[in-house]
């Protein structure tokens, strides 16, 4: 009952099971009766907050329309004595109680303007379409019954299966119930969508699309939804028709958000869909479609397929940010595709989405996005073969990428997993057994090492990333010096090879790596009489420490003389026109003008006599150079400024070899985006199919042949490293060698 009292100063009670307010005189009957029958249907629903849902007492205005002449005083308002009220509460039909099981959840989150607006919409609808409004009443009258209670929250059956409360009331739904999806039903369902743009056939749709994504599921699970999809042709036509089409529906019904993001593009800032006014209105259908969405992707096994499923979804990134727990579960999902598949395209696909969502997300979703695509990088990279050294090469130019997007973010990061590599180099050289070097000298940790020194050669000169770069090369050559035994070679010249990039990429630092490649050169393995041949020289770059059977073999010294021979030079070429070079080669040339007298082998003499050569010409060119300059070398800005243009050059194209290979990642990337997949060209047929049959090892073997980048070795059996420093184990194998 609605009571006003004048002369009193205004304020609100609740007396006796009836609102009030103070301020007038007048009392309205047909307001009291309309407040009260409200009051009381909201306590039998159980429901006294401000969400309860007004109910329609059409009688109640009737009724009371004779009594409009009523008048109350305060005493009897406040003694709370309403049992001389003309009409009883006992006349007025009160709505009963409805069970749970009937409510849908057509018209989640919505408030009393949404309701009214929904009601709108239907009329709108049944002008304008009236055989969809037709369909409606005769398969999902409950959509049209607005009086009933809500929920407000996202819908059960469009949620997966994890995320779905196993509610008594929704597994009541019998095979009778539901819905069997035909063409007729899609085709009005299609029209309501795009072209009456109305939300309650948006959601139908996201409800058909959730039914289709767990067709192939478990009986019990596929009874929670609405709809029934059991030819294949209409499966078919439902995931072509929402992979292409509903996000534009999605885009009319969240065009004020876009537009806000066109207007703030100038200022790089951040406008989501969640920025719409409808936001709150479809948040639940958004919901059920991407968790679905990610459920398909879960179990789509045709390479086509899923890359086509993977370039669908950039039209609903920004939909994701907003969505937290869902956000990390596509990131997961993403990250798992990319450094699982087996397709190239399908693995750079899914880079795209995450680096997309990357750019769209908070900085905390960014760095999460980092330590995951490193991670994911790290558990793939154990073994390095020539069947696998492509793949962990894009990957590894992938990570790179990503880091690039947010340098004060990589920082973190790269800090945190670069002090990881340093702990367990010292936790390696405290323990004295004979296996603390495989901890160490193994594929996983070389390949770590070479991430970080792309992306420090990538962006050598940003303030962000270049303090990393000294404590980097302090792990490189302490990693050198663990073992310096003629077996591990080959690690040391993967080493060296990462520290010339390195000082290349810092404007010619210099770096300390002569005495590890004369060394190499000095060891007596070397210069021992070979005790075999080998049919085929052994790649150096494929491995990472040698067969003792194999060390005694010509082939394998040959390799290891001609490699040495080359990182000297490349070495020296990035000095060439220093000002100081006759100085820093004083040592290379002493050294290799004393293995030329030690070699035994005719080859090795050339070679060296050859370089030496080279480095004399440089240095006579260099003192006829700096001859007669008007200052010291005290002066370092000077000495700095000489011949600094052609030095320059001679690093940046050591520089380049890099950038190149991050240039072919970008072409592949643009070629991916601009493919049969982003023209529509594609045939695709949808299969329900939930698992892969698992194949033979013949088939196995022939896969591999035919397919560029090989699935990783062993990446399954690697062990979950976590994001914490003290606890990471790397592989302490090495694949074939």
């Amino acid at each position: 009952m609605y009571v006003r009292v004048e002369n009193m100063q205004p304020y609100s009670v609740y007396a006796s099971g009836v609102f009030c307010e103070f301020g007038s005189a007048e009392v309205d009957v047909n307001e009291q009766l309309r407040r009260r029958v409200h009051l009381a249907n909201d306590i039998i629903m159980g429901k006294t907050d401000k969400k309860a849902k007004k109910k329609v007492v059409r009688n109640a205005g009737a009724r009371a329309s004779t009594e409009a002449d009523l008048k109350l005083s305060v005493e009897e308002f406040l003694s709370g004595n309403f049992s001389n009220l003309p009409v009883s509460s006992k006349e007025i039909p009160l709505a009963p109680k409805k069970n749970k099981s009937n409510i849908t959840d057509k018209t989640a989150e919505m408030g009393d303007g949404d309701m009214a607006e929904a009601r709108m919409d239907m009329d709108k609808l049944q002008s304008k379409d009236p055989e969809f409004y037709q369909y409606l009443q005769q398969n999902d009258a409950e959509l049209l019954n607005f009086s009933g209670e809500e929920d407000g929250g996202s819908s059960d059956r469009d949620a997966p299966e994890e995320n779905r409360p196993r509610k008594k009331a929704l597994a009541s739904h019998n095979d009778e119930e539901k819905v069997v999806l035909t063409l007729k039903t899609l085709r009005l369902l299609e029209k309501a969508v795009f072209e009456d743009h109305s939300i309650l056939g948006l959601r139908q749709l996201v409800q058909a699309f959730a039914a289709g994504c767990h067709m192939s599921d478990e009986a019990d699970t596929v009874r929670d939804y609405r709809f029934l999809v059991k030819d294949s042709v209409v499966y078919n036509e439902l995931m072509n028709l929402v992979l292409n089409r509903i996000y534009e529906a999605f885009n009319f019904h969240f065009n004020d958000a876009i537009l806000k993001r066109e207007k703030k593009n100038a200022s790089k800032e951040k406008v989501l869909f969640s920025a719409s006014s409808r936001w709150s209105k479809l948040k639940a259908t958004v919901k059920s479609f991407l968790a679905n969405y990610v459920h398909m992707l879960e179990t789509l096994t045709d390479p086509a397929i899923r890359e086509f499923s993977l370039d669908a979804l950039k039209h609903f990134i920004l939909m994701i940010p907003p969505l937290d727990s869902l956000a990390k579960k596509i990131l997961r999902v993403l990250l798992d595709t990319w450094s699982n598949s087996q397709q190239e395209n399908v693995r750079l696909m899914a880079f795209l989405r995450i680096r997309q969502l990357t750019q769209e997300s908070p900085v905390s979703f960014v760095e999460q996005a980092m330590k995951g695509i490193y991670l994911s990088y790290v558990r793939n990279a154990k073994f390095l073969t020539e069947i696998t050294k492509p793949t962990v090469d894009l990957m590894s130019r992938c990570v790179v990428e990503l880091f690039s997007l947010d340098l004060k973010t990589a920082y973190q990061c790269a800090f945190i997993y670069i002090r990881q590599l340093a702990i367990h180099i010292r936790t390696a050289l405290k323990d004295k057994s004979a296996d603390s070097a495989k901890n160490v000298y193994n594929w996983q940790f070389m390949n770590c090492l070479r991430v970080w020194t792309s992306l420090l050669m990538a962006y050598p000169k940003q303030d962000e990333l270049r303090p990393l770069v000294y404590p980097l090369v302090q792990i490189l050559i302490s990693s050198m010096r663990m073992c310096l035994t003629a077996r591990y070679l080959p690690f040391r010249f993967h080493c060296v090879e990462l520290l010339i990039g390195l000082s290349a990429a810092t404007d010619g630092a210099m770096v300390p790596v002569v005495s590890f490649i004369m060394g190499a050169l000095r060891d007596s393995s070397l210069h021992a009489k070979p005790k075999g041949t080998m049919k085929k020289a052994p790649r150096l770059e494929l491995i990472v420490k040698v067969n003792p059977k194999e060390m005694d073999i010509q082939q394998y010294k040959d390799a290891v003389v001609t490699k040495a021979l080359e990182l000297l030079d490349a070495h020296f070429n990035l000095h060439k026109f220093s000002i100081s070079f006759p100085e820093i080669v004083m040592s290379g040339m002493i050294g290799l003008r004393r293995f030329q007298r030690q070699a035994r082998v005719a080859r090795w003499r050339q070679q060296s006599k050859a370089l030496v050569a080279r480095l004399e010409r440089s240095c006579i060119e260099i003192e006829k150079q700096r001859t007669g300059l008007p200052f010291a070398p005290s002066d370092v800005e000077k000495c700095n400024k000489f011949l600094a243009v052609r030095r320059a050059q001679a690093q940046q194209a050591h520089v380049n070899k890099s950038v190149d290979s991050d240039m072919v990642l970008k072409r592949k990337l643009k070629d991916v985006e601009s493919g049969p997949v982003k023209q529509g060209g594609l045939d695709l047929k949808f299969s329900a199919r939930k698992k892969k049959i698992k194949m033979d090892k013949k088939e196995k073997k022939e896969e591999a042949r035919n397919t560029k980048s090989a699935p990783i070795p062993g990446a399954t059996d690697i062990e979950n490293i976590e994001d914490i420093v003290e606890d990471v184990v790397f592989s302490d194998e090495d694949g074939e060698n």
